[in-house]
């Protein structure tokens, strides 16, 4: 008979459980890392397929027709104005008042200088008292005329002296007629004092200032002119093109105007024109034409 075993001899023997999570979690990350990379490679599979795909290739179709193909020649130009003048006084006497400045553009008939007028208009308030008094001495010598010729018809007077009275009326006849035509004339003396402008242009540099005594006389470095006015708009461009293209040139003009675009500078807006001169010689030293074309500004 077994005998019962004591306290002290009881032995209890329990195991603890193992941790088994950290394997699970292991496992998980790799199936994802795996999962995540197959994705990965398949979007780049499809990407390069895509790309290895042959694109569409937007074609730009047109009808086909005969036409002229335009001839386009290309040549150095100069800008040149088509009128400038310098302006002079046509009369002695002296500035009394400048109405411009210097680099002012004027239009046609603008008033540019006075001059001292007070000699011209007493010379027209002459004229113009002497045509009154002959229109005056007129109106008497024909209404004697008129009893002369009443007389003549009663037979009181011979012909000799109505004749006489008919000559008085045609001499003052004639010296209206002279007296009207110097007035006229001092009228134009008088209209030399004002000096406008002849064109619509810019003025240069202004020579005389007010006090400036001014006389007639030709371009010479003693006599500077007034200002110098020049056209500026429209504007001409001369350039030469070779001799050989002269005859196609002549026909292009023939069928119509020959458009010209000057470009002064690269960048800037060209500006159109048409050709309105062609020179009526060839120059022998270069062999070419010399051309004009008129632009606006």
């Amino acid at each position: 008979m077994e005998s019962p075993r004591s306290p002290m001899e009881t032995v209890t023997s329990i195991n603890p459980p193992r941790r088994r999570w950290p394997w699970f979690v292991g496992v998980a990350i790799g199936l994802a890392v795996i999962g995540v990379g197959w994705w990965f490679g398949k979007s780049k599979s499809q990407e390069a397929q895509a790309k290895r795909a042959p694109q569409a290739i937007a074609v730009a179709t047109a009808r086909a027709e005969s036409r002229d193909v335009p001839v386009v020649l290309t040549a150095n130009g100069t800008v040149t104005a088509l009128q400038t003048v310098d302006l002079r006084s046509q009369v002695t006497s002296t500035v009394r008042e400048v109405h411009i400045r210097e680099g002012q553009d004027v239009a046609r008939g603008d008033l540019m200088f006075s001059l001292d007028a007070r000699a011209d208009e007493a010379n027209i308030r002459r004229a113009e008292a002497q045509v009154a008094k002959d229109r005056s001495d007129l109106a008497t010598t024909q209404r004697n005329l008129e009893r002369q010729r009443e007389l003549f018809r009663q037979k009181f007077i011979s012909q000799a002296a109505l004749d006489q009275a008919q000559n008085q009326v045609d001499t003052l006849n004639g010296q209206i007629a002279v007296d009207q035509a110097a007035l006229e004339s001092a009228r134009v003396a008088r209209g030399y004092t004002e000096i406008r402008a002849p064109f619509s242009g810019r003025t240069g540099t202004i020579g005389v200032r007010a006090g400036s005594l001014v006389q007639p006389g030709g371009s010479s470095p003693t006599t500077p002119p007034l200002v110098t006015v020049t056209q500026i708009d429209p504007i001409a461009v001369a350039f030469t093109l070779p001799e050989k293209e002269l005859s196609g040139l002549q026909q292009a003009l023939a069928a119509g105007a020959v458009e010209v675009t000057v470009q002064a500078q690269p960048g800037e807006e060209a500006k159109k024109g048409k050709v309105s001169f062609v020179d009526n010689a060839v120059d022998n030293v270069s062999g070419t034409i010399r051309e004009s074309v008129r632009n606006r500004r």
